[in-house]
């Protein structure tokens, strides 16, 4: 297309601003596009905020209406409604068919005397309408604890040899990968680490590979670079975290 096609931006929908923003290209060709509808203000801890989407059919020339995906709601005392970090993956399902599996957490910047939950949603209509299967609202990942952490922000990937689907989570000055063999019946999670980092995207080094490795590329608080790191496919570390030449930081940390 010629020219460059808003997907957010203020005004939309009469809301003062969006941030968060992720996307996936779903088999059908659809373009489904995330975001936080932060409706008053851009700051993280806004009264309200709602997940929202808008889909694409024609490679982001043209734009659907705005989809409600989640209306934020307070998830503890005196803590606002800021739910935040939607982090999709379409999933290919045991019998061939797809479904979007959506991860997001409850409250934005929680912290150890009040948080939210991290929480998952379906999409069986390539995000017309979403819905809870069953009781598995709350996602529950041993060994570490469900503390609201921030997914992602990014997207999930799932291993085409096994099935397996990957998230990470920074929670509570820790961050770890975690990951579902049953398509988001159950789920395990990695030892968590606790040297600086922060909002992580992960990708598999080879996807069309068995048991690939994953790339996990982050924030980071040391030395003004990102910082990278590796894992098996089974959530164990195979590299300590380096800080690759070329990913440098501003002065405020953005990278």
């Amino acid at each position: 297309f010629p020219h460059s096609t808003p997907v957010f931006y203020p005004g939309l929908n009469n809301s003062k601003c969006y941030r968060i923003p992720t996307i996936i290209k779903t088999t059908t060709n659809i373009l489904l596009a995330f975001s936080e509808n932060r409706i008053s203000s851009c700051g993280d801890n806004g009264q309200q905020h709602d997940l929202v989407l808008r889909r694409s059919l024609d490679n982001g020339g043209h734009w659907g209406p705005l989809i409600m995906v989640k209306q934020g709601t307070v998830p503890c005392r005196n803590c606002p409604a800021a739910i935040s970090n939607p982090n999709p993956v379409e999933m290919l399902m045991p019998d061939g068919s797809r479904r979007i599996l959506l991860h997001y957490d409850t409250m934005n910047n929680p912290t150890h005397t009040q948080h939210g939950l991290d929480k998952q949603l379906y999409s069986n209509d390539d995000g017309l309408s979403w819905m809870v299967e069953g009781n598995e609202s709350t996602i529950v990942y041993p060994p570490n604890a469900n503390n609201g952490g921030l997914i992602g922000p990014s997207v999930g990937i799932q291993s085409s040899s096994s099935g397996t689907v990957y998230f990470s989570v920074n929670s509570l000055g820790s961050h770890f990968l975690y990951w579902t063999h049953d398509f988001g019946k159950t789920y395990q999670s990695s030892n968590p680490i606790k040297q600086g980092l922060n909002e992580c995207s992960i990708a598999f080094v080879h996807k069309h590979r068995p048991n690939s490795d994953i790339v996990m590329n982050c924030r980071s608080s040391l030395y003004h670079k990102r910082a990278q790191l590796m894992w098996h496919a089974n959530g164990t570390i195979k590299t300590n975290i380096t800080y690759p030449v070329g990913l440098d930081v501003d002065a405020q940390g953005q990278g």
